[in-house]
């Protein structure tokens, strides 16, 4: 034991103090966040084209009356609207924050659900086509870009409501919807509402 203990003060008392150095650590691209009535928004670098969409946001809430429950990573949103007993009426959004076109274009799709009224629109692949329609004519109005990813996130979200409809059984489709037809698919054409 005597061996031991002199092993152990032997080495505390000769071993030189370490020094540790801590390197800063790497500021990532969101730095803090903000909250924005509901979901915490994150802050970017304040280049003009985001401001632009932080002011999108902004005044998409305040006309719309929705919250934000979640800001996706992911490239994909819901539009929710909860009827409560007291006859009162929540609209929530699911959607990734606007930072590029792409992200806009879906952010609004959301918020056009919303601004059409979610289930208003029967069947559910013309609802889906005029909430896109909604969010491309809402992007040119905010003089936003539609870029070419844009369109084709449109269009592949489009054939895939009309498949899935055609898969459910619809048989009749809208004029607006033929375009998106899955190729070979049998169906009649019905005319299209006025939305």
């Amino acid at each position: 034991m005597r061996l031991f203990t002199q092993f152990v003060f032997d080495f505390f008392s000769s071993a030189p103090a370490a020094v540790v150095i801590a390197k800063p650590r790497k500021k990532k691209s969101v730095s803090r966040a903000v909250r924005s009535g509901d979901a915490t928004r994150p802050v970017r670098r304040s280049s003009p084209r985001q401001l632009r969409y932080d002011a999108l946001v902004d005044a998409m809430q305040l006309r719309h009356g929705f919250r934000v429950r979640k800001w996706r990573e992911n490239l994909s949103g819901v539009a929710i609207r909860v009827e409560r007993r007291d006859g009162s009426i929540e609209k929530i959004l699911e959607s990734p924050y606007p930072t590029s076109p792409l992200r806009c274009a879906i952010f609004l799709h959301e918020v056009g659900h919303h601004a059409l009224g979610v289930g208003s629109i029967s069947p559910r692949c013309l609802e889906e086509h005029a909430a896109w329609m909604w969010s491309l004519d809402a992007m040119r109005e905010y003089g936003l870009i539609v870029d070419e990813r844009v369109e084709r996130r449109v269009e592949r979200s489009l054939k895939y409501a009309v498949a899935k409809a055609m898969r459910r059984g619809m048989r009749r489709l809208p004029v607006v919807l033929l375009p998106y037809l899955p190729e070979g698919a049998q169906t009649t054409s019905i005319a299209s509402p006025k939305l």
